[in-house]
């Protein structure tokens, strides 16, 4: 993985390359545009941890469910 930061028009594209998600940013100046990448990166964070405590919780109901089964 890479974050590269490039010139777009009147302003910075920061991405992070060699990843299965395409996480782009835009800003005026090239911090901007690397902290616009930084609150993307929260949120995808955020939402990633959201669905490991989903499946987490659905394993643990699974195995209660195979703990109580004939």
């Amino acid at each position: 993985m890479k974050i590269r930061v490039t010139k777009d028009g009147k302003g910075f594209l920061a991405k992070v390359t060699g990843t299965p998600h395409c996480l782009i940013a835009y800003g005026n100046s090239k911090k901007e545009a690397l902290k616009e990448l930084h609150g993307i990166l929260e949120v995808h964070l955020e939402i990633s941890l959201e669905e490991v405590t989903e499946q987490l919780q659905l394993k643990d109901r699974l195995q209660k469910k195979l703990a109580n089964a004939v």
